[in-house]
């Protein structure tokens, strides 16, 4: 796809012919500058998923040790954001059951709003 302007927002100036077909800005200097923008959001993006896996890591760390490793835990008296249950670095099975993986600690999710938690690592 063949861009016609500089992609960086506060520079109008048209692509030069002469540039490749891949070129996303007006001159070698915005290209970098452009790319190095990219580069930023992505990692900034990892970063967030990472910081994401921690927070959840050390709020599971602490269920463990309020109520024990490999006990059953009602949901209902969880608070509704301690989980985000769609982050997840892997899965495990135990006693027979798949479990999510968050960092060094596991959950298991059950029919009956409860979830057991166990350390991993």
């Amino acid at each position: 796809m063949k861009k016609t302007k500089c992609g960086l927002s506060w520079c109008q100036k048209p692509i030069p012919p002469g540039r490749h077909g891949n070129a996303g800005g007006c001159c070698p200097e915005h290209s970098a500058i452009i790319k190095a923008e990219k580069e930023k959001a992505r990692y900034e993006a990892i970063a967030a998923i990472a910081r994401q896996v921690r927070l959840i890591e050390q709020n599971l760390r602490s269920m463990a040790n309020i109520h024990g490793e490999g006990v059953f835990i009602s949901t209902a008296s969880l608070k509704k954001d301690l989980i985000n249950y769609g982050v997840s670095t892997g899965s495990f099975i135990k006693d027979g059951f798949n479990g999510v993986q968050v960092g060094c600690y596991g959950y298991m999710p059950f029919k009956n709003n409860t979830i057991k938690i166990y350390k991993l690592c």
